[in-house]
């Protein structure tokens, strides 16, 4: 019998949730519903509400001209955010940049201790990492 991974959670009868022309709506909950939701989607007991409707073009053109005004108030927002934004890192980069350039200046290349003994050198590397956590989850069991 072929193994379906994907299958193994309600809703999923393909690798894939969602088709072509798919709504979703989206509603606000608390952390406690959310955290509830994601334990029962992680052990296969979460069940998505699907509602079958047939697209309607002329309704949605209605209602995208409904919210239009609405539409172009929070465009304008969220372009003003964007250049906001973009202005505060491009000022947080020229800091960063000054900063390194005077760091550069006043380094005097001894970054390092010598024990004056053994002739062993102890250095100091600052070193930038990342650290990304990612769930797995892992179905055992033969096929």
């Amino acid at each position: 019998m072929e193994s379906k991974a994907y299958a193994v959670k309600p809703g999923f009868e393909k690798p894939w949730l969602l088709n072509e022309f798919d709504q979703v709506q989206f509603y606000e909950v608390d952390q406690a519903e959310f955290d509830k939701c994601y334990e029962d989607f992680k052990t296969g007991r979460f069940h998505f509400e699907v509602e079958h409707t047939t697209f309607d073009p002329a309704a949605h053109k209605v209602f995208l001209q409904s919210i239009e005004a609405e539409t172009k108030q929070f465009m304008v927002k969220r372009n003003a955010a964007g250049k906001a934004e973009g202005e505060r890192e491009n000022g947080l980069l020229a800091e960063w940049r000054d900063r390194k350039a005077a760091e550069a200046e006043n380094d005097t290349g001894t970054d390092h201790v010598d024990d004056g003994e053994s002739g062993a050198y102890a250095w100091f590397l600052a070193l930038a990492a990342t650290l990304l956590t990612m769930p797995c989850y892992a179905r055992c069991g033969s096929s």
